[in-house]
Formats: C-alpha cells, sequence, structure tokens
C-alpha cells in the first residue's frame, strides 16, 4: 500500500487510464494533422492553396473592390483604382500577397486577407486594401 491510502490495484488503475487518456488524445492530434496535410485514405490529396478556386469579381471577400485586371479601364469592379496615385499597385507588389502558380496575367495567388475563404486573387489585380510591399 501507499502512504495516502491507495492500494496497488487503484495505482495501477490510475495509470493505465493515463495511458490510455494520452494514447487517445495522441490519436485525436495525428489525425488532425493527417485531415490538415490532405490525408485521406492511403493517398495524399492536394488541399493546400494550389488547389483553390480563383477569387471572382463582386464574390463576397474580406476586402472591397476587388478586380482581377487592375489595368482594364473603365473598371467597375474598382473604380478607385483609376486615381493617378495607384497606377503603380497591384496584388504582386502588395504585402499581403504570395505567388502560388502562373505568370504575367495567369498569376494566382493567395493574399493573407483571403485566407479565410481559401481563394486566390490575380497577380495583376487590386483592391482596396493594397499595402506596399517592404
Amino acid at each position: 500500500m501507499s502512504s495516502n491510502g491507495d492500494s496497488p490495484s487503484s495505482a495501477n488503475k490510475r495509470r493505465e487510464f493515463l495511458r490510455n487518456t494520452a494514447l487517445v488524445g495522441g490519436g485525436f492530434l495525428l489525425s488532425g494533422v493527417a485531415g490538415r496535410l490532405g490525408y485521406q485514405g492511403g493517398v495524399a490529396q492536394a488541399s493546400g492553396p494550389a488547389s483553390w478556386a480563383e477569387l471572382k469579381e463582386g464574390e463576397q471577400a474580406p476586402f472591397a473592390q476587388y478586380c482581377k485586371d487592375a489595368d482594364k479601364t473603365p473598371n467597375e469592379a474598382c473604380p478607385d483604382r483609376a486615381k493617378e496615385e495607384r497606377k503603380d499597385q497591384y496584388c504582386t507588389n502588395c504585402m499581403f500577397y504570395n505567388k502560388v502558380k502562373g505568370e504575367g496575367k495567369e498569376e494566382l495567388g493567395t493574399c493573407a486577407l483571403a485566407m479565410g475563404i481559401q481563394r486566390l486573387v490575380r497577380g495583376p489585380g487590386w483592391c482596396q486594401s493594397w499595402v506596399k510591399k517592404a
């Protein structure tokens, strides 16, 4: 018997309970990590930004006036982009943008402001939340 009055069998039951709890918790943790990595039934699936759909003009987004071609004029999707001081602003030189794939007018990337909706934006695009890349 231990000094606190526990019998050897209750100490073993406590150890077994803690071990099983740790195993179950570890299993949940690993299943969550595997799900985030796109693991499904033995085959890894593409589930990162490269597989996200492109954000369409007019689609609800966490930023205002997104247009996929900032140089298009007149541009009803982003009328404020036409201001002279914004002529060199594109998603490609915005601090929130990271290129994922494509080149030129077809370049697509992630926007830190759009991560919650998991959509890609066009590199030559623009929105009102543009901030110069450092």
